[in-house]
């Protein structure tokens, strides 16, 4: 990124003048990583000779794109420039007296060269790593980087030891800078670490390479040259680079940088690198303050002009890539650069990846070793199947007759997995899980030892390809240390929530919204969370099929409710809301059960401001003391409001990521007006008669389509059935098999076809419809209209066998002895007597007429239904 060279600054001076800081481009960092204000920037004194570049090599590796985060709203473009062209451009920055950061993206081994390299180089040089614990910092505990979270080691203070600063943001009043420490006295800001050698590593994300920037300053340093932390990453670097230069090995000092061909250029025409270099430039606005000429005694050219130059002066024209109210992703760079330059690149690409729900029959398999063996972006997956020993030649007999198959030697199997071969419901997530596999797996390490790795004991019980597909995917995109790990039932406590009959929204802005109202009910509702976080994963993972960013919150909320969000991660917080909520998130939950939450109503107190502009948050119904448990659940709700609210994260990517992944799901089932918010589906019982519901059990229903699905789940059982004084006992139950079956495929209703039935809430719109009386049996069984969607239910009948009383007579309907139903157990008894046995014995079922049996039983029904209140 373009910047003027910095110098010393003091604290004071930053902080008073208040200008806007630059932002600086890049993957999302937990921590702020030392951003400089404009009015750190100065042009050199005279005594300190001419400017000097600064550049900054970052070593980063491919980052899932879902990961790299820059804000929609940023204007700032990104310039990227090929080999040849970068050492062009780096010399006409320096005479441009600009500081700028060149990110090179290395992979593969190179990654375990750097940190041997890396590490090497810092015993050399008495640079020692930190444990990442500040009680351990004294243990002066040697680490790679790979095992690192990378943080500040200070230089040695006059005690003689090193100064261990373990949060970053409060680096950010200074800048790293070795003429600026230089500059300033011993015991000021920024030079209380003293003299020496000093690193500073942001720390990574999801334990990947962040850039490196380490400076060093040897006394033979002249003021003409970089600064001379390029020295340092020659030395990391160059044994890696030694076999494919001819420059000999350079010596820490300032003959490693008075050479002709920069780092950049050097790196850039390696073919280890085999790599683009972007030149990342945010559009700074730098103006002339009359008040404050010492600090800018000079204009430095904007970025927009320098680039004018540069084209003049023979570099190829190039459009700045659009940021303007999108997410762009180095990976999005890489792919458009491969295109320009037909060249593959094995950084896997995951959007490109194609995905086989194949792979899920290896998951419980003991005898099959899955290892990816390469990745083209846009191209197929190589995966080398080996069978181990012992296991049967038709190991991958399953997988043969899907792809195309290439032997390899000894035992392998290599499969070349193409989009003609892949079932498109699973997606990416499968290959997404493979690609963990291979950056985060030491090698060798099977497909299943990585399952358990992942799912608790017991492994969940596979019902179909999209059961696993959704709990991996969940698993893995959250990644660890975000909440718990996924449950077996996930999938079918998310299908219960999404047709549950309660409630729990209301109107938000432009959306509907979970309708918590601490003020009224301390504890927010459990299902609230629940059936919206249901709803999200279903969709997501079910029939978009794509991964999104789920938050820690969502996780959290889905399998442990209210009792979470108060203890739930505010480090994640910072990444998605603002700070003033931040803040006040913080104040209130620090705030003890016995203090206020506000001093006042005034409109000055900006706490009770801040509670009472949350929707359907009363804040003047709060006590000034409450329980714990009320204390707690005021928190919660903040917290729930700000996280999955309208007030700070709608417009975040992650957001956004759920409203798309919803309209697309919903598109196949016509066209709409207007952009449909995930939330508003869920509105009154009229969201069961939406494509949305329609969208869930068309893609994941294995309940009731026909009658036959109904009888298929009835399992008969019997009480008493030793009193049997004609043996007719098994001869009665198929009777009763018999007279169900004809009562359940009849259509419309029993007395009268066509008649609107009261009981079940519905209109005749389909008066022929076969499953009308399926649907009111069911509704008594279940408690609910709706059709059983659950992976596994089952009906059972239970025949209660009572010959305590000889034939009736004059009796023309049906046993005296009611049925009973118990939806809680989906279970019917049915009393089999001399009654019953003289109804299903009077006549025969025949097609088109109901029988005194149907009718009956569909009173009973009937009755049951309308006394019973669901559960």
């Amino acid at each position: 990124m373009l910047r003027t060279l910095p110098q010393h600054q003091s604290s004071s001076s930053s902080a008073t003048n208040g200008r806007k800081k630059i932002r600086l481009s890049g993957n999302p960092r937990p921590y702020s990583t030392g951003v400089a204000t404009l009015d750190d920037f100065s042009a050199p004194s005279e005594d300190s000779g001419p400017a000097m570049v600064l550049i900054t090599v970052g070593i980063l590796p491919k980052v899932f794109d879902s990961s790299d985060y820059n804000d929609p709203v940023d204007p700032s473009p990104r310039y990227s420039w090929k080999n040849g062209e970068v050492e062009f451009v780096e010399r006409r920055l320096q005479t441009a007296n600009l500081v700028f950061s060149v990110e090179v993206n290395p992979t593969g081994p190179i990654l375990e060269l750097i940190d041997t390299a890396f590490v090497e180089h810092c015993s050399k040089q008495n640079i020692n790593f930190l444990s990442p614990t500040p009680a351990s910092a004294n243990a002066q505990l040697f680490m790679t980087p790979n095992n690192l979270g990378w943080m500040l080691a200070g230089p040695r203070g006059r005690s003689g030891n090193r100064t261990w600063v373990e949060d970053p943001k409060c680096l950010t009043q200074f800048t790293f800078t070795v003429s600026a420490l230089r500059a300033s006295p011993y015991n000021n800001t920024p030079n209380y670490l003293g003299e020496g050698i000093f690193i500073f590593i942001v720390p990574r994300l999801r334990n990947l390479f962040g850039p490196i920037d380490c400076l060093f300053d040897p006394p033979t340093r002249r003021p003409d040259h970089v600064l001379t932390h390029k020295c340092f990453a020659r030395r990391v670097l160059h044994p890696i680079l030694a076999s494919l230069s001819d420059e000999a090995n350079p010596t820490c000092g300032s003959s490693c940088i008075r050479t002709d061909a920069g780092l950049v250029s050097a790196l850039a025409s390696t073919s280890a690198m085999q790599e683009h270099i972007d030149l990342t430039c945010p559009l700074p606005s730098i103006d002339s303050d009359d008040s404050d000429d010492d600090v800018h005694s000079r204009k430095f050219p904007e970025v927009e002009v320098l680039i004018d130059q540069l084209i003049a002066e023979g570099l190829p024209p190039l459009e700045p890539a659009p940021r303007s109210g999108q997410i762009l992703t180095r990976a999005a760079h890489r792919r458009q650069w491969q295109e320009e330059n037909a060249r593959p690149s094995t950084i896997p690409s995951v959007a490109s990846f194609v995905a086989c729900p194949l792979l899920l029959s290896l998951m419980d398999s003991a005898s099959v070793s899955v290892k990816p063996r390469s990745f083209i972006p846009g191209g197929p997956i190589d995966l080398t199947l080996r069978a181990l020993p012992g296991a049967g030649a038709n190991s991958l007999s399953a997988w043969q007759n899907h792809m195309a198959e290439i032997h390899g030697p000894s035992t392998d199997e290599v499969l070349i997995l193409t989009a003609a071969s892949v079932d498109a419901g699973a997606r990416a997530l499968i290959t997404y899980c493979i690609w963990l596999q291979s950056v985060r797996q030491p090698p060798g390490v099977k497909l299943k030892e990585v399952l358990q790795e992942q799912f608790p004991t017991p492994r969940p019980t596979l019902v179909g390809p999209y059961t696993d597909v959704a709990l991996f995917g969940l698993r893995v995109h959250i990644g660890p240390g975000f909440g718990k790990g996924p449950r077996a039932e996930v999938l079918a406590r998310a299908v219960a929530i999404v047709m549950a009959d309660a409630i729990y929204w209301t109107d938000c802005d432009k959306y509907k919204t979970l309708r918590l109202h601490p003020s009224l009910s301390p504890v927010p509702r459990r299902s609230s969370f629940l059936k919206a976080v249901g709803l999200i994963f279903l969709l997501h993972f079910l029939h978009v099929g794509a991964p999104i960013p789920a938050s820690p919150f969502m996780f959290s909320a889905l399998f442990n409710g209210r009792q979470t969000a108060c203890r739930f991660d505010l480090d994640f917080l910072t990444r998605f809301i603002s700070r003033d909520s931040l803040a006040y998130i913080k104040k209130f939950h620090s705030t003890a059960a016995d203090k206020p939450l506000y001093t006042s109503q005034d409109e000055d107190c900006a706490e009770y401001q801040y509670l009472l502009n949350i929707p359907g948050f009363d804040p003047s119904l709060i006590s000034p003391t409450r329980s714990e448990e009320e204390h707690e659940g005021i928190c919660t709700s903040i917290i729930s409001f700000i996280t999955f609210g309208a007030m700070d994260i709608q417009c975040r990517p992650e957001f956004l990521a759920i409203t798309d992944g919803f309209n697309v799901a919903i598109e196949p089932f016509g066209e709409y007006d207007q952009v449909h918010h995930v939330l508003e589906w869920l509105n009154g019982p009229q969201w069961f008669e939406t494509p949305c519901r329609e969208l869930i059990i068309s893609m994941y229903d294995v309940g009731i389509k026909a009658v036959s699905d109904v009888l298929s789940r009835i399992i008969f059982s019997e009480t008493n059935g030793e009193s049997d004084p004609w043996n007719e006992n098994a001869e009665t139950i198929g009777l009763i098999r018999q007279f169900l079956t004809h009562y359940l495929t009849g259509q419309g209703h029993p007395y009268i076809p066509g008649r609107v039935l009261e009981a079940l809430g519905i209109d005749d719109r389909n008066p022929h419809d076969p499953l009308v009386r399926v649907r009111l049996f069911m509704a008594v069984i279940t408690g609910s209209v709706n059709l059983p969607v659950e992976p596994v239910w089952a009906l059972k009948v239970n025949v209660i066998h009572d010959w305590n009383e000889d034939f009736p007579r004059g009796q023309d309907f049906g046993p005296e002895a009611k049925a009973s139903f118990q939806s809680c157990f989906k279970t019917v008894s049915i009393t089999n007597n001399a009654s019953l046995r003289r109804m299903l014995l009077s006549e025969m079922p025949l097609e088109g007429f109901d029988t005194k049996f149907g009718q009956w039983f569909h009173g009973q029904a009937l009755s049951s239904r309308e006394s019973y209140t669901a559960a």
